[in-house]
């Protein structure tokens, strides 16, 4: 899968180390020399902790239609109150045009909640930009739009499919779990749109499950051998869960390896990962316990890490 760079394609920018919104104008600033390089006259800016399946080619047809100047991507959904922490809030006329750009405090079940996309002229971006290094603001690029948006016309693009945001580690184990629902995976991949999400290839075996495995419920990537249990869980490339293992509601990310009879529950373990024999390692699903990349676990560990947590 290529990004058209030949045609002035997608660039994708660089994460900064940087004490700013991921959003921020501080990334865009520090990358400008794309927009200098690039022939586009328009910028579609999308950030990654908003997922889901956008059809681009629409937007761009109808923010071309509206004659605007910006045009801002939201969803109306029904539970701001539990999930979309500090994302941003729109609020909409009747003729579809953005009149004020807020912040989701949890107050409201129903709210219009930007999807961090915008369509925007090159012209007006490097404008955004500069008058806002020049007045000394670190603002994100939503923040940017609502500071001018008195002077600004920007048009309102209402997407209907899946969205969530993921900006904690709560979300993204919650994403993991309704990705495990067929309605909400095949609204994600593109299943049914057409939109299908292209990744790199790997050429890995089948997965091989053994006479003592038993799955319920879950995503088993290519690679894997499974002889334990695996319920409501997703298993990258490469795991391997050995005979008396229990997992449930779990994420298992590259290369893990559960060894025999041990018991995880809304455990994420990231890839590289030795999980040691008759391990119990447990957790709410509001806090799921995370094991980072490349550490062999065990119970010591674990109880060390409960009980600095109960003294927090």
């Amino acid at each position: 899968m290529g990004f058209g760079k030949k045609k002035d394609g997608i660039f994708i920018f660089k994460q900064m180390m940087d004490n700013h919104s991921s959003s921020g104008r501080s990334r865009i600033h520090k990358n400008m020399e794309y927009f200098f390089r690039s022939s586009q006259e328009k910028v579609i800016v999308l950030n990654s902790h908003m997922v889901c399946n956008l059809d681009v080619n629409d937007l761009i047809e109808k923010h071309e239609a509206s004659g605007k100047e910006i045009t801002m991507v939201y969803k109306k959904v029904k539970d701001a109150h539990e999930h979309f922490n500090h994302c941003s809030s729109v609020k909409i006329d009747e003729k579809n045009r953005v009149l004020g750009i807020g912040q989701n405090l949890f107050f409201h079940e129903e709210e219009n909640i930007s999807v961090d996309a915008f369509v925007i002229s090159k012209e007006l971006v490097l404008k955004l930009l500069i008058d806002s290094i020049q007045e000394g603001d670190y603002n994100t690029l939503p923040e940017l739009v609502a500071k001018k948006l008195p002077s600004l016309n920007v048009n309102a693009y209402e997407f209907t499919g899946y969205l969530q945001c993921i900006n904690s580690t709560r979300e993204y184990f919650d994403f993991n779990m309704k990705i495990l629902q067929k309605d909400i995976r095949e609204d994600v991949f593109g299943v049914v749109s057409g939109r299908n999400i292209l990744t790199k290839v790997k050429d890995t075996p089948p997965s091989l499950f053994k006479s003592t495995a038993l799955v319920e419920n879950s995503l088993i990537s290519n690679g894997c051998i499974i002889e334990g249990t695996v319920k409501n869980s997703i298993l990258s490339r490469g795991a391997v869960v050995e005979k008396g293992v229990v997992l449930e509601d779990c994420v298992i990310l590259q290369d893990c390896h559960i060894r025999k009879g041990a018991v995880l529950k809304n455990v994420i373990v990231d890839k590289n990962n030795v999980i040691h024999e008759h391990e119990k390692l447990s957790a709410s699903k509001d806090y799921p316990l995370v094991i980072e990349k490349s550490m062999t676990w065990d119970s010591k560990q674990y109880q060390n890490l409960m009980k600095y947590i109960k003294k927090k």
